[in-house]
This record gives C-alpha cells, structure tokens and sequence, in this order.
C-alpha cells in the first residue's frame, strides 16, 4: 500500500513537470499493485492518473477517472479524497456552471464531514468558486467567497494563503470601483513581501492598475514595469496582457 501510493505521488511530480512519460509510468507501477491494496490507495491512482490526463490535455478521461474516485472514496469514508476528486471534476468538466456545481457538491461535502482532510478544502473551494463568478461578471458574488476563503486561511495560519486571500479581495474590489481600499491592500501586501524579503508580480500588477486608474501616472509606470520585467518572462501570460502593462510603462 505505501509503495504503491508513493508511487503516485511521484507520478504527481513528474506530471506537474509536463513529464508525462514517466508519470505514466509511475502510474503503471501504482497499477501493478492494486489488486494488492486498499481502496484509498485506488483513489490516489485514480486521482493522479485523471490529472495527468488533465494536464496533458484529455480532459474526458480525466472526468471519468475523478468521477470514480469521487464515488469510490465516499464509498470508503475518505473525505479528504472525496472533495479533492469533486474538486478536480470542477476543473475537468466544460462549462462554468457544471465547474459551479462541482465546486459547491465539494463543499457541501467538506462543510458536512468531521475530518479535518475534508475540512481543509474549504478555503479552496471558497477561492475557486469565487472565481468562477468573477469570471462571469458577477463581482459581489465573487467578493463574498473571497472574503469566507481569507477567514477560511486565516484559521489555518499559512502566511502566503493569507495574503493570496487579501489579494483576491482586492483585486475584486477594484473591479467594484472600490479602486481607494484595493489599492491599501496591495501597499499593504506589498509591506508584507518586503518583510519576508520576497515580491510578486501579480501585486505590482495591480499597483499598476490601481494608480493608473487613480490617475497617478508615475507609479502605475514604476509598478508596470516592475510586474512587466517579471511576467514577460513567463511563458504562460498572454500578449495582451504584457501589452496593458507596457502601455502604461
């Protein structure tokens, strides 16, 4: 059992790679051994098989795979598992309702349960359904959750989550209009990184927008470029959005 489930876990890490070979073969070995195992040990291979298969851009049978481990895992009590195959299915699935009411069936499912494994996707799950309204628009909605997943954070104690949490809040209130505050909070977090000696782009980012929309030139250029310097180097951040940076250098 404990061979088997590291053997997922090392498919995890070499999935997240984009090494999809050897996560497959990893997962061939976890495989082998089911027969041999425990139920939660299936899941973990179900789980792992099914985000590599969402990552690597198969998405249908990745949902057939965190399916089943959604029903073999509450089949067996293992809540934490359960709410993270729920929650993958709210990654795998096509449409942002059908994200919405994976999304909630997690929690609903988190809320309900006494283990603390299951417990502790709450603030997650408060977080992606906070974005999935942002998404479509709806920013009070999406503010609400942001605002049950920061105190969700703020309970379990992890620094970066917290502030990941206030950032969210502020980036949706200056969708809001709320530009004043939003831009408190970003000084603030800033302070924050500082003192750890650390930065993050997507905090310059919205300093950026904050003074732009402020009308303080200078410092929506300074923030600009900084966030600019850091995300051009990145191969996932689309043109457009380099390019409203650039423009405001």
């Amino acid at each position: 059992t404990y061979v088997a489930q590291l053997y997922t876990q090392l498919a995890r890490t070499q999935s997240l790679q984009g090494k999809w070979d050897a996560a497959y073969a990893y997962l061939d070995k976890a495989k082998a051994l089911l027969g041999k195992v425990d139920a939660v040990t299936e899941v973990r291979y179900l789980l792992e098989l099914g985000r590599t298969y969402n990552s690597s851009g198969d998405k249908k049978k990745a949902y057939d795979l965190f399916t089943r481990a959604w029903e073999l895992a509450k089949d067996h009590q293992a809540d934490g598992y359960a709410v993270d195959a729920a929650h993958m299915v709210a990654i795998a699935v096509e449409s942002s309702q059908d994200t919405l009411t994976w999304n909630w069936k997690a929690l609903a499912y988190a809320e309900q349960s006494s283990q603390p494994a299951a417990q502790k996707w709450k603030g997650s799950l408060y977080n992606n359904i906070g974005w999935t309204y942002f998404d479509n628009g709806d920013y009070q909605t999406a503010l609400d959750m942001f605002e049950k997943a920061l105190i969700e954070r703020e309970q379990q104690g992890q620094a970066e989550n917290i502030r990941i949490g206030k950032w969210c809040i502020a980036r949706t209130q200056r969708e809001l209009g709320q530009v004043e505050i939003a831009l408190q909070t970003q000084l603030s977090l800033l302070d924050e990184h500082e003192a750890v000696n650390s930065e993050d782009e997507y905090v310059f980012e919205e300093l950026a927008y904050c003074y732009a929309a402020l009308g303080d030139k200078s410092n929506a250029a300074k923030y600009a470029k900084l966030a600019y310097d850091i995300l051009s180097q990145q191969n996932n951040i689309p043109k457009p959005r380099l390019d409203a940076l650039k423009a405001m250098m």
